[in-house]
């Protein structure tokens, strides 16, 4: 089996719509982000936990050369606690953690096509469970995730759908925890099938190209596919050509409808200076735009700062005037405390400001009202 699968499962979301982006992505050489190494390292340390019982020390390293840190332990350790209770509360037969499954066999694809590695298989009595750790602090919902969902057709194929149920879980400490999703297996069969011609087209020659919001966010081609940018040129200019227009006499519908494009154009425009920035580092020239320095505010030199507090104090500054002291946030409080409770009473939320967002997200709509100022920096748009 290969190194890495032509259809990845944890990029099936933008494949599953877009099945050109398999071959743009698969022509573009993309470096992996920190983000998404500290998450490699996160799966690391939990595989250790679920082998031997503990987390590895600290400072261990690890096969993609960071060290072992007292945040990776914790990530790690609040997914294995839940798949502990999982198991202890069912009659689990069997665990498996970092197991790679030929979800291909399925759709009768060769192997090294489309396969992946589960972070955490359960086989229970009549329930599969499949868990997935997410690291980051993107909200990962688990209903309707096709990644969990190629998963566990690939599990319940190798295991001759021998359950009633399969659980999926998504395990996401930093932005909701623990999330879950069960499904019948007949209702698992039928998403299944449909997926199928999706399959196909991913790998078809003529695979068309479906640039989306979603789907382009954080597809490594984004940056050179000209279906994208030929779609935002076209949304651009005919819907922001008349500024004026767009300002003093659009419909409430007419302004839904530029908003939910412009994320669109947003994240084509993000892809191209991305993958400008790219070409003048490797020293492509980009005619009209050169790289230059990003603005960064004054700092003070290393290993001055107690020269520059010993300075100010003599010519009469109190210290709390130099350097004041800062109490850590809650949720770094709550971090020290084995009882968060006894600091509850103390923490309240705070009113953000007014930030535009889809009818989708989760948060309650604010009533019609006037605020008195809005801040002129910040994003408006999430």
């Amino acid at each position: 089996m290969a190194d890495h699968a032509k259809l990845s499962p944890s990029a099936a979301h933008r494949w599953l719509v877009c099945p050109a982006s398999v071959k743009e992505a698969a022509n573009t050489v993309s470096a992996d982000s920190n983000a998404s190494r500290e998450g490699t390292a996160a799966h690391e340390v939990m595989k250790h936990h679920f082998d031997h019982g503990a987390p590895p020390p600290l400072g261990t390293p690890l096969s993609n050369g960071l060290l072992v840190t007292q945040k990776m332990i914790d990530l790690a350790s609040e997914a294995v606690v839940w798949v502990m209770k999982y198991l202890h509360g069912t009659r689990v037969h069997t665990l498996m953690t970092e197991e790679k499954v030929a979800i291909g066999s399925y759709f009768a694809l060769d192997d090294g096509v489309l396969w992946g590695t589960a972070d955490v298989l359960a086989l229970a009595d009549k329930e599969l469970l499949v868990a997935d750790l997410k690291a980051g602090y993107t909200e990962v919902q688990a209903e309707d995730n096709v990644q969990l969902l190629l998963y566990a057709i690939g599990a319940s194929e190798e295991l001759g759908w021998m359950f009633d149920t399969v659980r999926m879980v998504i395990l996401q400490p930093q932005n909701g925890g623990v999330k879950e999703w069960v499904l019948s297996k007949a209702d698992l069969l039928s998403r299944a099938e449909a997926m199928k011609p999706k399959v196909a087209l991913a790998l078809s020659d003529d695979a068309p190209y479906v640039p989306t919001e979603e789907g382009c966010r954080y597809c490594p081609a984004a940056g050179v596919c000209k279906a994208l940018q030929a779609k935002s040129l076209e949304l651009a200019r005919r819907e922001f050509t008349d500024v004026d227009a767009l300002v003093n006499h659009l419909t409430p519908e007419e302004l839904s409808e530029i908003l939910s494009k412009a994320d669109l154009i947003e994240t084509a425009v993000k892809a191209a200076r991305e993958h400008a920035l790219k070409l003048l580092q490797t020293g492509q020239p980009v005619p009209g735009w050169k790289m230059v320095a990003g603005r960064k505010n004054r700092i003070w030199k290393e290993d001055s700062e107690g020269f520059v507090v010993a300075t100010l104090e003599v010519l009469g500054y109190e210290p709390d005037q130099i350097a004041p002291r800062k109490l850590l946030s809650p949720a770094q409080v709550e971090k020290l405390l084995k009882d968060r409770n006894c600091v509850a009473s103390f923490i309240e939320t705070p009113v953000g400001n007014p930030v535009l967002a889809p009818e989708s997200d989760k948060r309650p709509a604010l009533a019609g009202q006037v605020f008195e100022s809005i801040p002129d920096t910040g994003r408006l748009l999430e």
